[in-house]
């Protein structure tokens, strides 16, 4: 069986056809979009966290350059004392 569609009929299915795939394609642009900027606030996040880690590296670095100075420092300061004292003992 054959259904035959005058030209209004046709032409009528064909813009309702065309308003599906247009809306259609709005959502899936708005769902890209909307998932480009979800990707990017992950990447910004990621991006924020390896910055905070690499800061927090180089504090740790920093701090213990400083106490291996401080120890380096008593070090010498007990040598000094250990020798004053041995001098004076013999």
């Amino acid at each position: 069986m054959m259904i035959y569609l005058n030209e209004k009929e046709y032409s009528d299915i064909y813009h309702l056809e065309k308003q599906q795939y247009t809306l259609g394609g709005r959502v899936f642009m708005s769902l890209l979009s909307l998932s480009l900027k979800l990707s990017y606030f992950n990447i910004n996040i990621s991006v924020h966290s390896d910055e905070t880690k690499k800061k927090e590296k180089a504090a740790l670095a920093i701090q213990q350059e400083l106490l291996l100075q401080d120890s380096f420092k008593r070090r010498d300061q007990a040598q000094k004392e250990f020798y004053y004292l041995n001098s004076h003992i013999l």
